[in-house]
């Protein structure tokens, strides 16, 4: 496998010799870049041990000077007040409510909600508005701390002694939650990454028929095809690495002239019969 990427990478003209490969051992060669491409993905997750300071100052600020009547008594919410329903913007995709009704809607760019609701903390997902799926990550009777709590001190971004148990309680989660989220994000990224490829490969087939008409097979041409990625998942594993997007732009041109350099090749052997 190593010498087949080695040539995918540096021989592009010596792809066709592969167009024989199975399709087991082919698709076993995308599977390994859409691996590598998760890889950063990974990296960045498992490095997320605490909610950093700036995001921390965010959320604090969301809540300054705001009424919050609520308080968590005996692990459940209470109000304090006739409202049932709070919420408090960080940012434009982050919201946070304190709820004992119904939930309000959202704004389109909002993307994670984290509601305060009847016994626990739970994180919702949004697209465009609409909730896609929601999970409990916080359980208030699974901490002391969060029993009896007045919530309305979130209403002064200096009550440190607040928002330090919020915060600690935060963190302790985190790490409990990191490797399940690390190997979904692993598994999800690698399954996104997997179905991009074999959709590219097959547009690129698609053209290379046209070029190549009826000189190899379908299989063959979509064999080509996939290591012709090669060069794909590694500028796009350089551009996520080190932050600079037109490197997966310059992998798709690459994976582009590498399946032409490798028809034109086909079409000069075929020349010479």
């Amino acid at each position: 496998m190593i010498k087949r990427l080695k040539t995918a990478l540096f021989a592009p003209h010596e792809i066709i010799n592969m167009r024989v490969d199975n399709f087991g051992l082919t698709f076993l060669f995308v599977l390994i870049l859409a691996i590598v491409m998760m890889i950063p993905a990974c990296i960045k997750v498992a490095r997320f041990q605490n909610v950093s300071y700036d995001k921390r100052i965010k959320v604090q600020d969301a809540f300054n000077e705001k009424e919050v009547p609520f308080a968590i008594v005996n692990s459940h919410l209470v109000q304090n007040s006739e409202e049932k329903v709070k919420d408090y913007y960080v940012d434009d995709q982050l919201l946070i409510t304190i709820c004992n009704g119904e939930l309000s809607k959202v704004n389109n760019k909002t993307q994670y909600r984290i509601v305060f609701s009847d016994d626990s903390v739970d994180l919702y997902y949004y697209l465009r508005g609409n909730s896609i799926g929601g999970i409990e990550v916080i359980k208030y009777s699974k901490y002391q701390e969060l029993e009896n709590i007045n919530l309305t001190l979130a209403s002064s971004n200096t009550n440190y002694d607040f928002w330090n148990t919020m915060f600690n309680v935060v963190n302790k989660e985190i790490k409990l939650y990191i490797p399940y989220v690390s190997f979904g994000v692993a598994i999800g990224y690698s399954v996104v990454n997997l179905c991009m490829m074999l959709l590219i490969a097959l547009v690129l087939t698609l053209f290379q028929r046209i070029m190549i008409r009826r000189i190899i097979s379908f299989k063959e041409s979509f064999t080509i095809a996939c290591y012709a990625l090669a060069p794909l998942a590694v500028f796009g594993l350089l551009g996520q690495l080190f932050g600079v997007n037109f490197l997966s732009t310059i992998g798709v041109v690459a994976a582009v002239v590498y399946n032409m350099i490798a028809s034109n090749q086909l079409l000069s052997i075929n020349d010479r019969k």
